[in-house]
């Protein structure tokens, strides 16, 4: 999927590598790499990622720190639905 590679991309090209994990609120470990499948399961995301790629780029925004928020969310989101 052209999404993902992108994201991937952009994460090595931030000195990312995709296995590396995110430790979020709660304790917990999120790989990019799974973070990037998550984000790409959910198509309401789609239009999102391809935005904020756009504007990391031409603002050169830190991307980690946007992955980190994503993360975040999803991690609730997931909970949420979990119940």
């Amino acid at each position: 999927m052209v999404i993902k590679a992108l994201l991937l991309r952009e994460l090595h090209a931030n000195g990312v590598n995709p296995e590396d994990a995110i430790k979020l609120e709660d304790g917990e470990r999120l790989s990019y790499s799974m973070l990037v499948d998550l984000i790409l399961e959910m198509p309401e995301h789609h239009q999102q990622i391809s935005t904020a790629l756009h504007h990391i780029k031409s603002l050169n925004l830190d991307l980690l720190a946007y992955m980190r928020q994503l993360a975040t969310g999803i991690h609730y989101s997931i909970q949420a639905y979990k119940g």
